[in-house]
C-alpha cells in the first residue's frame, strides 16, 4: 500500500495545476491587422480591429483604408470558445450602414466575415493577425 501511495503523490499537483489551466480563457486584447474584400470587387481593403478586455467582455474600435469605418465603436461583443461576435457601423454612399462581424481565432488569426444587418446583403471576407 506505501508503493502506491508515493507514486500518487508526487503527481497530486497535476490535479488543481491541469484545472487552472482548463479555466484560462484566451486573451484577444491587442490590435489586429489584415485585409477584406468586398463582395462584387478585387480591390483590397486594409482593416484595423483595437480590442481591450473589459471585465469578462472586450471593447475596441474598427477602421479601414478606404475611409468607410473611421475608428468605430464596436458593440455588442461576445467572444466565447474563440469565437468573437460584434456589430459597427460603417458609411457607405453616404448613409451609415449597420454591420456585423463573426470571426474564429484559428492559429493565432481572427479568420471570418462581416454583412450588413440591412437586407442589401454586402459580406465580404475578413482575416487579421494580431501585431500588438
Amino acid at each position: 500500500m506505501m508503493r502506491r501511495t508515493g507514486l500518487v503523490l508526487p503527481w497530486i499537483w497535476l490535479i488543481p495545476l491541469s484545472a487552472v489551466l482548463a479555466g484560462q480563457a484566451t486573451d484577444i486584447t491587442g490590435k489586429w491587422v489584415g485585409e477584406t474584400v468586398f463582395m462584387g470587387s478585387t480591390d483590397m481593403d486594409r482593416v484595423t480591429l483595437a480590442l481591450e478586455k473589459q471585465g469578462d467582455s472586450y471593447s475596441g474600435t474598427i477602421s479601414d483604408s478606404l475611409g468607410l469605418i473611421k475608428n468605430a465603436p464596436i458593440e455588442s461583443v461576445r467572444f466565447e470558445n474563440d469565437n468573437l461576435r460584434f456589430r459597427f457601423t460603417a458609411a457607405v454612399g453616404g448613409r451609415e450602414v449597420k454591420m456585423r462581424a463573426a470571426l474564429n481565432l484559428f492559429t493565432g488569426r481572427l479568420i471570418g466575415a462581416w454583412a450588413t444587418d440591412e437586407g442589401t446583403h454586402a459580406y465580404g471576407s475578413l482575416e487579421l493577425e494580431r501585431t500588438k
